[in-house]
């Protein structure tokens, strides 16, 4: 399975979550998800990934 999300660091030092086919930032509920510590951006990755196939496979 092609991963969907990718981490990309940010010349400040923070982390942001990246589309991995257009490259850009990932906006979900009105939240940019970017400016953010690695393990926040690591553990968002699971949980987007998980919301994605819940949606594609409901039951």
């Amino acid at each position: 399975m092609l991963e969907r999300y990718a981490i990309h660091e940010d010349e400040d030092g923070t982390f942001a979550i990246l589309d991995a086919k257009t490259f850009e930032v990932v906006e979900r509920g009105g939240m940019v998800l970017q400016n953010m510590p690695w393990y926040w951006a690591e553990s968002l990755i699971g949980l987007l990934q998980a919301l994605d196939q819940h949606s594609e496979f409901p039951n």
